[in-house]
């Protein structure tokens, strides 16, 4: 694919790439936004795609690119939410997460408390060779996609205790996954589990979150076992995400029986 059309039905500005056959946009997850999309011509328009989200909630965010036939390339990713609904990506805090890599990139993105609720764009850009300038750009390889977010306090988990977080105003850098180094036990269990972690002085935080990406517990005293309660929570799968010191990711499941 060497040339696109950018057709866009709002007042956003056009950005994407010119040519995108050997560096695309794979897929991205982003708490329950989860699109495949391939190669795209430069310029995917994804806004009919739109998953709610709560104002103050982290959610997980996966970047992965694709390469069609050729080999792996290094890629830059930024990402922006149009968080006051004014039509562009230039307010303060609205640039979410950014990072750079061969292969799926991973954070964890807290939205903010104070956002308006509604309906709005985000906007993924993906670059060979070095990050987009800004989020207007026309670069040479690379692709962009846009989707919809939609902000509320309403909610299918609204019942479940859903830890508030501050959100990075300068936005999350992304990395590449480790393998797993911790063990969760028992699984499936009935509410009271165990995460080990092999090098518990290289883990910074563990997260318990719901199918959704949205955070339920925080775990930031590390030890090599560390036991977690959920009491009263409603059976099903829950990630536990360990974020190390150096802002890489680690995510297995666990099984709620009850």
């Amino acid at each position: 694919t060497c040339s696109f059309d950018v057709i866009v039905n709002s007042n956003y500005c056009p950005s994407g790439g010119q040519n995108s056959a050997g560096s695309y946009i794979k897929s991205i997850t982003f708490g329950l936004l989860v699109n495949s999309s391939g190669d795209d011509g430069g310029y995917g328009n994804y806004t009919h795609i739109c998953k709610k989200m709560i104002p103050g909630h982290s959610y997980v965010l996966h970047l992965t690119p694709g390469f069609g036939n050729e080999k792996p390339a290094m890629v830059y990713w930024k990402v922006w939410v149009d968080y006051n609904m004014d039509d562009d990506y230039n307010d303060p805090g609205e640039m979410i997460a950014y990072g750079h890599g061969a292969s799926t990139l991973s954070g964890i993105v807290t939205i903010p408390s104070s956002i308006p609720l509604g309906e709005t764009r985000m906007r993924v850009a993906m670059k060979k060779g070095s990050y987009p300038t800004g989020p207007c750009e026309i670069f040479d390889y690379g692709e962009t996609e846009d989707y919809c977010l939609g902000f509320s306090t309403l909610f299918k988990d609204d019942d479940l205790p859903v830890e508030n977080r501050v959100a990075d105003n300068d936005g999350v850098e992304l990395f590449e996954a480790q393998q797993s180094t911790f063990e969760v036990y028992p699984n499936p269990t009935q509410q009271i589990f165990n995460v080990e972690v092999k090098d518990a002085q290289r883990v910074k935080t563990i997260y318990i979150m719901t199918k959704d990406g949205s955070t339920i517990r925080t775990l930031d005293d590390i030890r090599t076992i560390n036991q977690v309660h959920l009491k009263n929570m409603p059976g099903g799968t829950y990630l536990v995400v360990v974020r190390y010191i150096d802002g890489t990711l680690s995510t297995q499941q666990v099984l709620i029986q009850n």
